[in-house]
């Protein structure tokens, strides 16, 4: 009997000494990674990792400005919508269940109104509010951009067609006049080139694109010039197809690329490592061969543990320290 109750004794002893070591194990785990998430030294600066994440739960349309509930004319719901803000003006989308609606709105007015002429899915449009400039990549990826936005848009009254009295709904839409615009990315015999991720700084002076299979692009808001600055793609229809998200400081001399599926890239710009991006530039052949300014690929691994992709990349207000959304594999045992 007393035999039986040491070997009890000492079962229980050892699963006691099993469920530390796991505890323990997870413990460090955790901390390992708060550690390297925050101890990364990227050059002069030092990121901030806003979120560290186990899960595929972050949300790969990147909002540029920020999420608001907003009442729209015409819908009896108010809708969450991501929305740009700025001088007066709010532009933004929200998803309808089958796709995504943009909106506008005025300080004046409470409510937000469609948008139509332009932009059909989540983040092919960019409105920077500094500049009154919207920046649109269409369904086939190419790019144009329109100065004077708000002198490009028409109000006009719509009506319900199930009403053929058009008694009691109308509701008030806007218009965008997509003629002319002020900048196309194309060659010189007019073939338009494809672009992926789009980023922006904070002060709206420049933006920053993913050239797709051409590199990395550049781009003085002001201006309008566009420099290539890396010849290092991305690869498509390869296997899972990556989503490019970029961010450029103030002064547009740190660019980061990040994304699912895109690693983690800085690069550090200075006027003798651009080029213009025209036909010579933008050449398959000698863009793939070329890498124009300095990059850093960042060593993952030291970065944060099991590192799979970092999203959301953005600079702070002051356009100098870039911060992060990072996600890693969890460990299953």
């Amino acid at each position: 009997m007393r035999a039986g109750f040491e070997r009890e004794r000492q079962a229980l002893f050892v699963k006691l000494l099993i469920l530390i070591s796991v505890s323990l194990f997870f413990l460090l785990v955790v901390l390992d990674n708060a550690a390297l998430a925050y101890d990364f030294s990227w050059g002069n600066k030092r990121p901030v990792v806003e979120y560290v994440s186990d899960g595929d739960n972050v949300d790969l349309n990147q909002c540029h400005g920020s999420y608001q509930v907003e009442t729209v004319e015409s819908e009896s719901v108010p809708q969450r919508i991501c929305m740009t803000s700025g001088s007066g003006i709010r532009f933004g989308n929200y998803h309808t269940g089958y796709g995504y609606q943009h909106v506008i709105g005025f300080s004046f007015d409470s409510k937000v109104y469609k948008f139509s002429g332009l932009c059909g899915l989540a983040d092919d449009c960019l409105y920077l509010p500094e500049t009154n400039i919207l920046v649109n990549r269409d369904a086939y990826n190419h790019l144009t951009i329109y100065r004077n936005f708000l002198g490009r848009l028409t109000s006009h009254l719509s009506f319900d067609a199930k009403d053929l009295n058009h008694v009691g709904l109308s509701h008030i839409d806007y218009n965008f006049d997509t003629s002319n615009p002020d900048y196309i990315f194309s060659r010189s015999d007019g073939y338009m080139w494809a672009v992926g991720g789009i980023g922006v700084s904070s002060n709206h002076h420049w933006l920053v694109f993913e050239f797709r299979s051409r590199g990395i692009g550049l781009m003085n808001v002001d201006t309008l010039e566009m420099k290539h600055i890396s010849g290092n793609f991305l690869s498509y229809d390869t296997g899972m197809n990556p989503i490019a998200e970029l961010a450029v400081s103030n002064d547009g001399r740190d660019v980061v690329v990040a994304g699912w599926n895109s690693g983690l890239t800085m690069l550090e710009v200075d006027s003798g490592c651009t080029e213009d991006a025209n036909d010579q530039s933008m050449d398959y052949f000698r863009a793939n061969g070329a890498h124009f300014c300095a990059n850093s690929q960042i060593d993952t691994e030291a970065f944060v543990n099991r590192f799979k992709y970092a999203t959301q990349p953005k600079f702070d207000r002051s356009g100098g320290r870039p911060h992060i959304v990072s996600q890693y594999f969890p460990c299953y045992f």
